[in-house]
């Protein structure tokens, strides 16, 4: 990105981020959230993403990017483990949240973006290898994403 174009780029972000930014914060710019839910008599897989709340266009293009990235990575998950996941949400009667991937932005010493690609995932999904890699190729691919922005 040439300069004049990182420069529109800032300047198109919403005055509370620039300044955050400026001020050298890690702020939160894309997040999903990976469940397993009711849905009707089975179960399903469910992204939940940030509101869209003024956001601009580009950032809930990439949030989309993301949500299908997330979704691909949990299709990847083998059958034991989908069915043990569906057994536990049954059991207790609520969505299962397998892993959270949150894309933190903040201002390198060169004046570049520095991008930062967190994973969480709750104990309970953690007891399961193919949760974790999942979470781990997921968030491989979101850095890839959005360091190419």
């Amino acid at each position: 990105m040439s300069t004049s174009a990182g420069r529109q780029a800032f300047d198109s972000l919403p005055e509370a981020v620039r300044r955050g930014i400026l001020e050298g914060d890690a702020l939160r710019i894309y997040a999903a959230r990976l469940s397993v839910v009711a849905d009707g008599d089975g179960y399903a897989w469910a992204v939940d993403t940030l509101p869209r709340d003024g956001r601009p266009e580009e950032w809930e293009r990439v949030t989309r990017r993301i949500g299908r990235i997330v979704l691909q990575e949990a299709k990847g998950i083998d059958q034991p483990t989908r069915q043990a996941l569906k057994a536990i949400a049954a059991v207790t009667a609520e969505d299962q949240e397998l892993y959270r991937i949150d894309a933190w932005v903040s201002m390198d010493d060169d004046g570049g973006s520095r991008w930062t690609v967190t994973v969480c995932v709750p104990l309970t999904a953690a007891a399961f290898p193919a949760v974790v890699k999942s979470s781990y190729r997921a968030k491989q691919r979101v850095l890839k994403v959005v360091c190419s922005l």
